[in-house]
């Protein structure tokens, strides 16, 4: 809570664009509620382990039995008139920030779109779709799985000591086609 909150400080300070001052300064209002509201003595929040250890032995351990149940009586408060005003109080920074984060949307999308209007393109750059990045991305696996197909054939081919298996002598360099078409010759020939 207190490092949203300093930084919502630090922007005010510097003059950071309004939004963003408010957005960051609901999110330390946010953290700081939650921050409370952990702090229930419920048992699945970790208030019940602070009063665990307030409580006398005999009552700890049947708060601690009590830690299955804990979320329905969470629910429970929060349905009843006790647990409204809690409810109330956390939701209201909530959808504050909500509304603020969505205006602070907008009025980014109403920048763009003046400054879209205002530049010299007739069109955003083009996007390729899904679909060809996923043919360019098959076609790729496909060549490199083609590739070492051909690399494992004609190096079964180089340490293969059967004898009827025509001899070739292979150059030193040798390229990709010439690797495919010996490797073609002596899958047929055999």
């Amino acid at each position: 809570a207190g490092v949203f909150y300093g930084t919502a400080l630090l922007a005010r300070a510097w003059a950071w664009p309004i939004p963003l001052r408010g957005i960051l300064s609901y999110l330390g209002i946010i953290n700081a509620v939650l921050a409370i509201f952990n702090l229930l003595p419920i048992p699945p929040l970790d208030g019940s382990h602070v009063m665990k250890y307030l409580l006398p032995p005999a009552w700890s351990l049947r708060y601690q039995q009590l830690g299955r149940y804990g979320i329905l009586i969470l629910l429970l408060l929060l349905a009843t008139r006790v647990g409204r005003p809690i409810f109330e109080f956390w939701m209201t920074p909530v959808e504050t920030f909500f509304r603020l984060a969505r205006a602070s949307l907008a009025s980014v999308m109403v920048a763009l779109v003046s400054l879209y209007r205002e530049s010299s393109f007739t069109s955003f750059p083009r996007v390729p779709s899904p679909l060809s990045i996923w043919r360019e991305t098959l076609f790729r696996l496909a060549r490199v799985s083609l590739a070492s197909i051909m690399v494992a054939l004609v190096s079964s081919y180089r340490a293969s000591s059967l004898t009827s298996f025509p001899r070739v002598p292979f150059p030193v360099s040798m390229d990709w086609v010439t690797s495919f078409r010996l490797a073609m010759v002596s899958f047929t020939s055999a």
